[in-house]
């Protein structure tokens, strides 16, 4: 029985909620839809645990756009919307690695047509201080 307990619970680690709460500050290099390339300085703040979790871009005059964060085992997806010009959607499809949050940035506009920004690339966060 000891035997079986101790598999289950070395089985059960992986399966653990990872905690990422916190401030995380990275740089996306990204590349936009007119093959312009961009290195842009992000910061997010990530509260909660588990099903819990919210999240906030930091802007960089206070205040922020709000994010959903959604966790599948290691990986983590946080998504925000920016309304303007009809609408900009961001993702970013992260996994802890090393202490690190590591992944891509995503971002769509509704409005192609009136700003074609649209963009990708990958993103690397490290967790700092407020």
């Amino acid at each position: 029985m000891k035997i079986l307990t101790t598999t289950f619970f070395l089985l059960a680690l992986p399966l653990a909620a990872q905690d990422i709460s916190g401030r995380w500050t990275g740089t996306a290099d990204t590349i936009d839809a007119s093959g312009v390339k961009r290195s842009m300085l992000q910061t997010i703040e990530i509260k909660g645990a588990g099903r819990e979790m919210t999240g906030l871009l930091v802007g960089r005059r206070g205040g922020g756009i709000p994010l959903k964060v959604i966790q599948e085992g290691e990986k983590f997806t946080l998504l925000g919307d920016i309304e303007f010009e009809g609408g900009e959607h961001l993702r970013w499809y992260l996994e802890l690695k090393q202490g690190h949050l590591t992944g891509t940035v995503w971002a769509v506009h509704d409005s192609p047509k009136k700003w074609g920004v649209d963009w990708t690339g990958p993103v690397n966060f490290t967790k700092t201080t407020p």
